[in-house]
């Protein structure tokens, strides 16, 4: 896996991105400054146009909880890729160019 890693010099927001040997996108490890939420929304964006030209990536993908799911599952950009009951999780997708407002929007109505 490649590993990219994006700190923003105005405030605390920090993303870690793993692109995988299928050219898919991964969000590893984050953080979201509370007081400059909209500064990690344009990183994450500028991530994604990144990961898009370097890798050819079309998909983003990523573990959420059973409550994350349900909270963002009416959204029809994201799709159930896979689901885990005993560990109480499902592996989601959206296609990267969707990835940033998707991500942004999830953020928003639940603790993704």
């Amino acid at each position: 896996m490649t590993t990219h890693i994006y700190n923003d010099h105005l405030s605390k927001n920090y993303l870690k991105i793993y692109v995988d040997k299928n050219n898919i996108m991964w969000i590893h490890d984050y953080y979201v400054d509370d007081l400059k939420g909209k500064l990690f929304c344009y990183m994450l964006k500028r991530a994604c146009d990144e990961i898009i030209e370097k890798y050819n990536c079309d998909k983003h993908m990523q573990y959420v909880n059973f409550s994350d799911w349900d909270t963002i599952k009416n959204d029809n950009k994201w799709k159930l890729e896979y689901e885990d009951s005993d560990a109480k999780v499902v592996l989601i997708s959206c296609d990267i160019i969707n990835a940033p407002v998707c991500i942004c929007d999830a953020f928003m109505c639940s603790n993704i």
